[in-house]
């Protein structure tokens, strides 16, 4: 479940710059707990502080939150977290609970989008590509408008003719 750091530190820290440009990922080592994140090190220049100071004060606020097994330092400034079962049976209940639903946002604020993709030309020789810009186009579309997006799909359909003339068709 890699979202749920960011979850976890939005829901413990505040400004909400603090997880906007970090990284984070499954520890590689289970003994270092459930994530591991670099958040201190990407942001202490503009916090004006040192990297594993900035962890520290990270960790500690994110330490006694109900949903934090524990919190631990490393190396340079490297956090890495444990969740309370708790925390991953809510997360599980929210999902089944939400069903098709879950995750889908309002962030879009209905502001108009056009994504343009191809479909398969009939004038030449198919080849795996053409389903990839397919599936790539109308997936990316399907995400925006699950985020609250509203999403006009535009693909071109090439009609065989003498030239080949490009029809381009739309689909809301």
């Amino acid at each position: 479940m890699q979202s749920a750091p960011r979850w976890v530190l939005k829901a413990c820290c505040r400004p909400a710059s603090i997880w906007r440009a970090w990284w984070s990922s499954p520890t590689k080592d289970a003994s270092h707990g459930d994530m591991a994140t670099n958040a201190a090190m990407v942001l202490a220049k503009d916090a004006k502080a040192k990297p594993r100071d900035l962890a520290e004060a990270i960790a500690g606020r994110m330490r006694g939150n109900e949903l934090i097994a524990s919190v631990d330092v490393a190396g340079p400034g490297f956090i890495n977290l444990t969740l309370k079962n708790s925390a991953w049976a809510d997360a599980l209940r929210t999902v089944l609970r939400e069903g098709a639903a879950f995750g889908k946002s309002g962030v879009g604020k209905a502001e108009k989008v056009n994504v343009e993709y191809v479909s398969a030309n009939p004038t030449g020789p198919m080849h795996v590509g053409h389903c990839r810009g397919a599936v790539f186009g109308d997936a990316l579309a399907s995400l925006l408008a699950f985020a609250g997006y509203d999403v006009t799909r535009e693909y071109y359909i090439t009609m065989p003719a003498p030239r080949s003339t490009c029809w381009r068709a739309r689909r809301s």
